[in-house]
Parts: structure tokens; C-alpha cells; sequence
């Protein structure tokens, strides 16, 4: 399957729940750029474009002054909340603003969402905290009634439909799961 050229995505879907953060401080920086006159540098600091007035820097607060650029903050809290996919877009952006883009193969492909967006991975998380359970009948019925509720309310009569879901539980988790090694007999 190709890859997705991150060009070709739009922003919002791209950066997720970062993409307005990211819109409205690169939109007020280009604003802030763009200022040439002292009227317009006055027209900005009404708007509340600048939180405080800008102000020389020397070289030795240079440091301290990067660790309180917004973008530095996003990385943070990317790293924080533990979003490593979200921590690696944000910081392929980063590098970008500085015209440093690392060369390939320092940041791994970025991951797409695949199957069902959220669904998937919250249940192999909760098969993940029971323990990794084998994948018997009891295990996925109590999987399927947690994420398909009206699906497996349903299905209590039906035994085809009972099946169908512990099946679409049982592959989902397997998609997760690394394949074990072929051996030969």
C-alpha cells in the first residue's frame, strides 16, 4: 500500500486534536512577521497578538526563551500526555519552522488510523489489561458486550450474530498482536 504524503493531508486531520493550537499561533506569528510600521505594531498589541511586549534578548536567554515558545509547549505536552504519534508530528512541524528538516529515516513513518477509528484499539487495550487472556468464548463475550452493547443485546437470542461479534473481537485483537513466526513440521 502507498504511503500517505503528509502534503496531501489536510492540517486538521494531520496534527488532530493540536491542528488549532497550531493554526491560530502560526497565523498570529505570520500576522506578527508581517508588521513593518510602529501603527501596525500598535494595531497588534491591541489585539492582544503579543502577551507581552517584545523585547531584546540576549544570547545567554536564548535558551530560556525557546523553552517558552509555544511550539517547545506542544512538544511538552505531546510527551506528557504519552501521544508519541502526535509528539512526532508536532516536532516534524517544528523542525520544518526552522528550515532543519531531519534527514530520512530519523523519524519513523508517520502511522495512519486504520479499521474502525476508535473502536479497535480500545479493545485491544482492555484485553491488554485483563491480561491477555486466551481468546475463548467467555473472554470475547465480555469484550463484545462492553464495546457492542445494542449489537450484543441482539445477539442473545441469535446465535449467528453471537458468533459474527466475538469474531470482529477476536480479529481485532490480532490485528494488534504481532504474527508468531512460521515454523515448518
Amino acid at each position: 500500500m502507498p504511503r500517505k504524503d503528509p502534503a496531501a493531508v489536510s492540517p486538521k486531520k494531520f496534527f488532530g486534536k493540536y491542528a488549532s493550537e497550531i493554526l491560530e499561533n502560526d497565523a498570529r506569528d505570520k500576522r506578527l512577521a508581517a508588521v513593518t510600521n510602529v501603527g501596525e505594531f500598535l494595531a497588534c498589541m491591541e489585539k492582544g497578538d503579543y502577551a507581552t511586549p517584545p523585547r531584546l534578548i540576549t544570547t545567554s536567554q536564548l535558551a530560556e526563551e525557546v523553552r517558552k515558545w509555544w511550539p517547545v509547549g506542544l512538544l511538552r505536552k505531546a510527551a506528557r500526555e504519552k501521544q508519541s504519534e502526535d509528539y512526532k508530528r508536532v516536532l516534524a512541524y517544528f523542525l520544518g519552522m526552522l528550515d532543519v528538516p531531519p534527514p530520512d529515516g530519523v523519524l519513523v513513518p508517520f502511522r495512519w488510523k486504520r479499521g474502525r477509528p476508535e473502536d479497535t484499539e480500545m479493545i485491544h487495550r482492555a484485553w491488554l489489561a485483563m491480561g491477555k487472556p486466551p481468546l475463548n468464548w467467555r473472554v470475547l463475550d465480555q469484550l463484545a458486550k462492553t464495546f457492542y452493547l445494542d449489537q450484543f443485546t441482539q445477539a442473545v437470542s441469535d446465535g449467528k450474530l453471537r458468533k459474527k461479534l466475538r469474531d470482529r473481537v477476536r480479529n481485532t485483537i490480532r490485528r494488534y498482536e504481532p504474527a508468531a513466526p512460521a515454523t515448518k513440521p
